[in-house]
């Protein structure tokens, strides 16, 4: 005998799929998706970012979601020591190469130089940047480029490898510009050391608890 849905059930149902359709990826966990450790790869140095100076490294992303952490391989000069903060900006990238209009960047930190570790070639250790508060969200094959700027005097260090003397990254590269709005791919071949977080989307995990929830309410049917 076939009998209606109660009103307990109808708002158990809605409660149920609005929780599915709701922000999953605040209650989930980040998960490691690019990285590159310049220093495990055997670099003993970085460029320096020196003042009005800009350098970038493109990623190519691989987990779909939202993009909710950033770890850079970064270090304040030892031998002149940066006087101002370090801007860091994710930004969309155009045949590859980063767009050159800052306004179009889709998250602006700052960093102080009080946080950033003093330079030394064998320390491995990312600075981490928390971008949950921005709404980046990617999926596979989207090229999105990190920008570090500079305006101060002294500089920072970003680690690097250089293609021939080791490991560099395959899905990106590095870039640089200074007095000129133009990037230029970093020759030899040359990449910064970084990592990126993302929260995978939960289209996946919606789709099945839906199924199992009307799988629920047909057995309910079948009772009654």
């Amino acid at each position: 005998m076939r009998s209606r849905l109660n009103s307990r059930q109808i708002i158990f149902a809605v409660a149920v799929i609005a929780a599915l359709l709701s922000p999953l990826h605040l209650w989930a966990t980040p998960i490691l998706d690019q990285s590159f450790d310049a220093v495990a790869s055997g670099s003993t140095g970085g460029l320096n970012i020196q003042s009005d100076q800009q350098m970038a490294q493109t990623f190519t992303v691989g987990i779909g979601g939202k993009l909710v952490g950033l770890g850079l391989q970064v270090r304040t000069s030892n031998a002149s020591p940066p006087t101002g903060d370090l801007l860091v900006d994710i930004r969309p990238t155009t045949s590859g190469v980063p767009v050159e209009d800052d306004a179009l960047a889709y998250a602006n930190v700052t960093i102080p130089a009080v946080d950033v570790p003093i330079f030394s070639p064998i320390m491995d250790e990312f600075v981490n940047i928390d971008l949950s508060t921005f709404s980046i969200f990617v999926t596979p094959s989207d090229v999105l480029a990190i920008v570090l700027r500079y305006y101060d005097s002294g500089s920072y260090v970003w680690l690097d490898q250089v293609e021939g003397l080791g490991n560099t990254y395959a899905n990106g590269a590095g870039y640089g510009r200074r007095f000129s709005p133009t990037w230029g791919r970093l020759q030899p071949e040359t990449d910064f050391g970084f990592q990126t977080s993302v929260v995978p989307e939960p289209t996946t995990l919606a789709l099945l608890s839906i199924s199992l929830t009307g799988l629920g309410f047909k057995r309910s049917k079948m009772k009654a």
